[in-house]
């Protein structure tokens, strides 16, 4: 008997738990699903990502806006207090000159055949 009991405690023990596994393979269900929701739900991981990559997208264009707003502060300024940048400004912006100056203006003569407008004269 005592052989008896020996092989058939061998035997257990090489004889597979089925409830065993099947309880390890539903808590890797289990655990794959959460990891799942965790990532891929409305709130989750991916949806974090996505906004974080948002959000510095945003903040860069708002430190762009904010630059190109103090450089408009800056020329407000200008204009309302100094006369010269505002002479130079009608002077190139608008052509305008003072009473009395003449202005030369230069004409282009017609480009050369098998020559393009953009290329200069030769001298």
């Amino acid at each position: 008997m005592a052989a008896r009991t020996a092989y058939s405690r061998r035997s257990r023990r090489k004889q597979p738990n089925y409830s065993l596994r099947v309880k390890r393979w539903i808590g890797m269900v289990v655990v794959i699903v959460i990891l799942m929701f965790i990532v891929f739900n409305r709130h989750g991981m991916l949806h974090l990502y996505r906004l974080r990559a948002e959000q510095e997208h945003l903040e860069a264009e708002i430190a762009i806006l904010q630059e190109r707003a103090a450089e408009l502060r800056r020329e407000v300024a200008s204009l309302q207090s100094d006369m010269s940048y505002i002479e130079r400004l009608a002077r190139e912006k608008y052509r305008m000159v003072k009473r009395g100056e003449k202005v030369f203006r230069v004409i282009q003569s017609s480009p050369e055949p098998g020559r393009d407008e953009g290329e200069p004269a030769p001298r």
